[in-house]
């Protein structure tokens, strides 16, 4: 199976008509449920290109794990401007060390729940061949279909 180099554009060069899908010789994984591929097909609305979906965006969870991993990402964000703020300000800090400490358990919390519900889409990994790396991207493409209930959505 040929793996394409995508940033020389080789997929070009195969001629693929809308729909066509191949792979690259870099996985991609997902930022919000850690699932890799490296399965891409050509499609778009409004303009055709290459485009990549994660392969568990299709499963309801993955929804609920982009909210978490959302509020997991503001939660670092209010806690680091929050700690900012303490530095630069002259007020008593007991009170506001307490509010930061409850916001770094709940990020902690938010975190065990992310890595549970990660490990659970594990099953859904969709590589072939032997990609040269791995990089990190958000999916932009979406499913666009019904969501379907796999047994993952059972067990949380």
């Amino acid at each position: 199976m040929k793996l394409f180099n995508m940033s020389k554009q080789e997929w070009k060069k195969a001629n693929f008509t809308l729909h066509d899908h191949w792979r690259s010789e870099v996985a991609y994984k997902c930022q919000i449920c850690h699932v890799k591929t490296n399965r891409w097909f050509l499609g778009g609305y409004l303009s055709v290109g290459p485009r990549i979906i994660c392969p568990g965006d299709d499963y309801s969870k993955h929804d609920e794990l982009e909210s978490d991993y959302k509020s997991y990402i503001e939660l670092n964000k209010k806690i680091r401007s929050y700690k900012k703020a303490l530095k630069t300000t002259k007020v008593k800090k007991g009170k506001y060390l307490d509010l930061i400490q409850n916001l770094i358990t709940e990020k902690k919390l938010l975190n065990e729940k992310l890595m549970l519900l990660r490990k659970r889409f594990a099953i859904f990994h969709d590589i072939t061949g032997t990609p040269k790396s791995v990089r990190l991207y958000y999916p932009s493409s979406r499913y666009d279909g019904h969501k379907r209930l796999p047994k993952i959505d059972k067990t949380h």
